[in-house]
């Protein structure tokens, strides 16, 4: 087993003497097998069930995919996302909920039911509400170039339907919802990057993408999923898992990069 070292390392010989399993290269193995075991077996990762986050799919294809129950194609590991994860956690499970012990303005992850696509539910999750208000707010994570891109051009349409489905979601379980926001934080930028945007809630936006998805779903039922797929051309964002350049989604495990390649042309 070759593990990339970092520059200052020491020479894997001097561990030549030792049990394979008392050998860092194996101890590192190990470890990142744990890692890569819980991102590809989290439940956001299995989920085939279309939720809110989907339903506005502006790629027809990718939509019909999804309504038809497919797998996503299998794609080099995703940390992005778990990154992502892992910050909705702290900030949804720990930070918001200890910040806000007596008023109970906010709350937080709470499961919706946005409508129905061809008579069946969807349900999503809302990261946040604050009922006094009555404000719908999604919590994304981006890398500082797609923040930038939003701080142009707007969070774009899946990003809008997700956020007004989550406010027919709330609206429909009882609760006066006016406005529906996103809060981008930067995975890799600073506090004073961050975005939000926002605008008035309209139920009629997400009574559209569901009836748009109802007929995709209609055409997939009525005469399958490869006819479909042959009436849409392939859509052009590269990070479509369904259309994008094959070199995005790989089942070909990739070396751990290490300071060592960072430093190859040094």
């Amino acid at each position: 087993m070759k593990v990339p070292l970092a520059r200052g390392s020491a020479d894997p010989a001097l561990f030549a003497h030792l049990p394979e399993v008392d050998r860092p290269e194996f101890v590192i193995a190990s470890v990142e097998q744990i890692f890569e075991r819980a991102i590809r077996h989290d439940p956001r990762s299995l989920q085939k069930r279309i939720g809110p986050s989907e339903v506005g799919e502006e790629c027809t294809r990718a939509l019909a995919h999804k309504l038809n129950g497919d797998a996503e194609p299998e794609r080099a590991l995703q940390t992005k996302a778990w990154v992502g994860t892992a910050i909705h956690a702290e900030l949804l499970d720990k930070i918001i909920p200890a910040a806000d012990p007596t008023t109970a303005m906010y709350m937080t992850e709470t499961r919706v039911s946005v409508g129905e696509i061809n008579g069946v539910e969807v349900t999503g999750s809302c990261d946040l509400f604050d009922w006094q208000s009555g404000t719908v707010i999604d919590v994304k994570t981006k890398g500082r170039s797609t923040l930038a891109g939003h701080r142009r051009h707007g969070p774009g349409q899946k990003y809008r339907v997700q956020f007004h489905l989550y406010g027919r979601g709330m609206q429909r379980a009882g609760h006066t919802v006016n406005t529906v926001a996103a809060w981008f934080i930067g995975r890799d930028s600073e506090w004073s990057e961050r975005l939000w945007w926002y605008e008035p809630y309209d139920e009629q936006v997400a009574i559209d993408a569901l009836d748009r998805a109802t007929a995709v779903a209609q055409l997939v039922d009525a005469l399958g999923i490869d006819a479909v797929l042959g009436m849409y051309p392939e859509c052009e964002d590269p990070w479509c898992a369904w259309c994008a350049k094959p070199r995005r989604f790989s089942t070909t495990p990739t070396a751990p990069q290490t300071t060592a390649s960072l430093f190859a042309t040094a």
